[in-house]
């Protein structure tokens, strides 16, 4: 919790601040009138054969008024700003790190997004920044199923991934994978065919996905080479029947997956005894690191 209330408390404090200073004046002077910026959202630009694709889930962002942290704000948002004319406003786009609304942070992938705007008094201008992939960051693994798939199943009981077209299970273009499951196949575990090498020192690493699934299932990371090898399950992610986006750190895990010969990551699901059938359907599957 320690970050949601480190959250809430600066905008509270900073909106009680300013209130304060607007309303209250000890020596009978005019306060000065705010200008505003509204943000309802934030986007990213991506070059869609070297990044794929532009789907994003940007929860907050940290906002800097001419290179001095304002603070962190849940979007939407309406933020007064005691300043007029040509003022630069730089922007940070935040995200729940694996999908947990008290883990918040600042995608160490996405650029800062600088606009200078002209500020009016009294006057609301929105804004919605635009952000894009860093230059620094590898992307090892991009897969948005339309020509490819790079999961394979890794128990024998486990059905594969197929290429999903109908309406309601594609995310976005023509294909999403995914995987149904019934009381006679009632579970599956499917994996990268490849692992892959992530730097264990100074480097930051993450699993971007949109999905959607009936039912709770585990994102996995294991090895093989190594000694030992490695299989451990590193998150829960829980039902969601509409399209949701997840960003899952796997930097903790990568230290001890150097010393093996590359690590590759998964997910496994199992149907309940409640259900007739389950369906778990993934898109945009991105490996990046810097």
């Amino acid at each position: 919790m320690k970050n949601t209330l480190s959250l809430y408390s600066w905008s509270s404090i900073l909106l009680s601040v300013l209130i304060l200073n607007f309303f209250c004046s000890c020596d009978g002077k005019e306060e000065p009138i705010p200008s505003y910026i509204h943000i309802p959202a934030g986007t990213i630009i991506s070059d869609y054969p070297s990044e794929g694709s532009n789907s994003s889930k940007i929860t907050d962002v940290w906002l800097f008024v001419e290179n001095n942290q304002l603070g962190v704000f849940e979007l939407p948002v309406t933020i007064p700003i005691l300043m007029e004319g040509d003022v630069k406003l730089s922007f940070q786009a935040g995200i729940f790190a694996d999908g947990i609304s008290s883990s918040r942070d600042r995608y160490p992938f996405y650029t800062f997004e600088t606009i200078n705007v002209d500020l009016k008094a009294g006057e609301i201008d929105t804004l919605i920044p635009e952000f894009q992939y860093q230059s620094n960051k590898t992307i090892l693994l991009k897969d948005d199923f339309e020509q490819s798939n790079n999961f394979e199943p890794k128990q024998v009981f486990s059905p594969p991934l197929f290429n999903a077209q109908e309406a309601g299970d594609v995310f976005e273009g023509g294909n999403s994978a995914c995987v149904t499951l019934s009381q006679d196949s009632p579970a599956f575990q499917v994996g990268t065919i490849s692992v892959f090498s992530l730097p264990p020192n100074n480097s930051r690493s993450y699993i971007e996905m949109d999905y959607k699934c009936d039912e709770t299932m585990q994102v996995y990371i294991y090895s093989i080479g190594g000694n030992p090898s490695i299989f451990q399950q590193i998150l829960s992610i829980k039902r969601s029947t509409d399209w949701n986006k997840i960003y899952m750190e796997l930097t903790p895990y990568v230290e001890e997956a150097g010393q093996n010969n590359g690590i590759g990551f998964g997910f496994v699901g199992e149907i309940s005894d409640t259900l007739e059938t389950s369906k778990y359907c993934f898109d945009n599957i991105k490996l990046i690191h810097n």
